[in-house]
Formats: C-alpha cells, sequence, structure tokens
C-alpha cells in the first residue's frame, strides 16, 4: 500500500518522500513530529476531494496559536482500529522550521485522520473541522453537519 500513498501524493502535487523520515531516523513518533512543526500546508481541492490531480496549497499556516490548536487536536484523535476507504478532504503538511516535510496527514471525508504511520484511521473531533473551516477549508465540516443532520432525522 505504501507505492498507493506516494503514487496519490504525486497526483496531488505533494513531494514523494518518505513521510518518516526526519534527520536520517526511520521511525518518529506522531508527538514528536507535532512537536517539530512550525508550519502547516493545507491542502485541497476546492471540491471535497473530489478531482485528486485538482489539490493545491489552500492556506499556510504559521502562527503559534493556531499550530498549538492543531497540535491539540491531532493529539487527541482515537483509534477506530480499522481503515476505511474514504476521500480525503483535505491534506495536512507538516513542516519543519528548515522547511522539510515532516509529514502528511489525510483529512478524511468521515472526520477520520490517517497518517502513514498508524496501522488505522483515527476518528477526529468535529473541532479539527471547525480548525479547517477557520483556515478556509469549509468542505469538510459542511458534509460532516449534513451526515449528522442525515443521521439524526426520524425514520
Amino acid at each position: 500500500m505504501r507505492w498507493l500513498r506516494l503514487f496519490v501524493q504525486r497526483l496531488r502535487g505533494l513531494p514523494a518522500a518518505s513521510d518518516q523520515q526526519i534527520g536520517g531516523a526511520a521511525e518518529v513518533s506522531f508527538t514528536t513530529l507535532l512537536s517539530l512543526t512550525t508550519r502547516v500546508r493545507v491542502w485541497h481541492d476546492g471540491a471535497n476531494g473530489e478531482n485528486r490531480q485538482d489539490f493545491r496549497v489552500h492556506a499556510v499556516v504559521e502562527a503559534p496559536e493556531p499550530l498549538e490548536r492543531l497540535r491539540a487536536l491531532l493529539r487527541a484523535v482515537e483509534t477506530t482500529g480499522s481503515l476505511r476507504m474514504s476521500c480525503a478532504a483535505a491534506v495536512l503538511e507538516l513542516l519543519a522550521a528548515d522547511g522539510r516535510r515532516l509529514a502528511t496527514i489525510d483529512v478524511l471525508d468521515s472526520a477520520r485522520v490517517r497518517w502513514s504511520g498508524w496501522e488505522s484511521d483515527r476518528q477526529a473531533d468535529v473541532e479539527l473541522l471547525r480548525w479547517l473551516a477557520t483556515h478556509g477549508v469549509s468542505g469538510p465540516l459542511d458534509a460532516w453537519l449534513r451526515w449528522r443532520s442525515r443521521a439524526s432525522r426520524p425514520g
């Protein structure tokens, strides 16, 4: 499956280097990646992940407060124990101070997040989708709100 992830990254225009090569280390903890992150590029296609070739940088977040909020939201994700077929609604590209890409995290249309270092998807709090919306990517939150509205209807 690693080859598929690299292929999709190339389609998106993301660098195809391994997510887990930081300073020569083969693997790093997710918490360490978050602590090394000084900037985040938010990739999105403007159409809820339907056209992967059209993914582009939608926002660059460097301010300390939004970055710390994102770190807290990503630390709080819960293991789901499964991988589901879901479209990436947005991609978070975590960058180090020197500009190196530390990792990419897919925010899926089902309010789940996926990172190559995890065995399964993780469930995110809706606050992560709200964070994306405050940075100009409202599609994932809109989709989640529509889903919740349908799920809460009687019958």
